[in-house]
């Protein structure tokens, strides 16, 4: 079971401001000065860890930002046969304000495209309703006149048109979440007071993961403890910095006492990556404070999941990788080309609209395995998923279970697709 606040439990983010370091200045710092005034997260991790020592089977979810990991973890919560199934009333509560901030953005992000599309429309909308929208809060504006304003403005044809539109606004560093026509298609039964959660509003709405959260899943008789480490790149600077980048001598033993509690004994990584996109990039806030060009989501997952697999204090490690997102991918390949963004594609039998969806795969897949080590590859499994679709995960969620827990892969019908 979760505990959810806005400072999530175990975080290191939490954890480095307490010590009085900034994470961004940090960033900045020379390698042994930042590895020096690590040691004050180093001794916080040991004590949460002693205060935690009943055993349970570990598995990592790890992925770049955006990847799906949390929705993962939240069918896995739903879905698994086990006795901490499903989500409190406390919980619930908690997921109905995400779920609005979640609208809330959504709507920050149509009056911005409005002004970029029609602006004579926009200059329409008063002032202080537009300053109003731009500062909401999802906790204290949470109440029926908040409401009644986002249903007026969605009322407008051009703010439809503009929702229509929108995946066509990203040079102008307009993103929307996966699942927010799900949200826009249900705006109605979001905003009002009494509305009645759905485990389904669980799955799709968005939260970003700061440092690290840990989830129990208790299938009797053993205890599933899983590890989510926040993916955007600020988040991943302890995890590559300290765990990943460093030269192998006595610094790269600092690093493996660092991170030995959560890897240790880890049964497997699953690895997250969004197969559907290979046409975005990494939002301002998400980049490197150094990185001088945009970096493509695919490349920035593949470049963590090469720094995991290869990694020797990950050696013997069963890595499941999933190409999450696929049903989007599928609708993607039709109009969007892969060669614009991944040249080394043009010429392939599939670089024609619409691509061959068999061949788009492979390209990707060969693009991991080759990332891999030869003795690594062969301990990883494939498989091809979409986090949002209970149908399809209830499956995988009893599949992944059954594989940790029984390290049978042939029973669980989960087989590994390198085709």
């Amino acid at each position: 079971m979760q505990k959810y606040s806005e400072d999530v439990n175990v975080n290191l983010s939490s954890l480095v401001e307490e010590g009085g370091i900034n994470l961004q200045e940090e960033l900045q710092l020379d390698l042994p000065r930042a590895l020096l005034r690590h040691k004050f997260v180093e001794k916080q991790i040991k004590k949460d860890l002693e205060a935690s020592k009943l055993k349970g089977i570990k598995l990592l979810v790890l992925g770049s930002g955006d990847s799906g990991k949390s929705t993962f973890i939240r069918q896995m919560r739903i879905l698994s046969n086990s006795s901490t199934f499903g989500f409190t009333l406390e919980e619930k509560d908690y997921f109905k304000f995400i779920i609005f901030d979640n609208i809330i953005q959504i709507f920050k992000n149509l009056l911005l495209i409005l002004s970029l599309v029609d602006n004579s429309l926009f200059e329409k909308f008063p002032a202080d309703l537009i300053d109003q929208i731009n500062n909401l809060n999802c906790r204290t504006d949470f109440k029926e006149d908040t409401f009644s304003k986002l249903k007026d403005i969605w009322s407008h044809d051009t703010i439809k048109f503009c929702f229509e539109q929108r995946t066509n606004f990203v040079e102008e560093n307009v993103f929307f979440q996966d699942t927010a026509a799900y949200f826009m298609n249900n705006l109605d039964r979001f905003l009002r007071l009494d509305y009645v959660l759905l485990d389904q509003d669980i799955v799709c709405c968005r939260k970003q993961t700061i440092g690290m959260l840990e989830t129990e899943i208790i299938v009797k008789p053993k205890k599933l403890r899983i590890f989510d480490f926040g993916g955007q790149k600020q988040y991943r600077y302890s995890l590559t910095l300290i765990f990943v980048a460093l030269p192998f001598t006595h610094t790269h033993q600092f690093s493996r006492n660092y991170w030995a509690p959560y890897f240790d004994d880890c049964k497997a990584i699953i690895f997250l990556s969004a197969i559907s996109s290979y046409d975005q990039y990494l939002t301002k806030e998400e980049e490197d404070l150094e990185a001088t060009s945009k970096t493509n989501r695919m490349v920035d997952s593949l470049e963590l999941f090469s720094s995991l697999i290869n990694n020797p204090i990950l050696i013997n490690t069963k890595f499941i990788l999933f190409f999450n997102k696929f049903d989007l991918f599928q609708t993607k390949i039709k109009t969007i080309k892969i060669s614009d963004y991944f040249h080394e594609f043009k010429g392939h039998e599939g670089d024609i609209l619409p691509q061959n969806e068999r061949t788009a795969k492979s390209f990707f897949k060969k693009k991991f395995i080759d990332c891999c080590r030869k003795d690594n590859a062969e301990l990883m499994m494939i498989h091809y998923t979409n986090s949002t679709d209970s149908k399809v995960m209830k499956k995988v969620v009893n599949s992944v279970i059954a594989i940790i827990f029984q390290g049978n892969v042939q029973s669980t019908g989960l087989m590994d697709d390198r085709m």
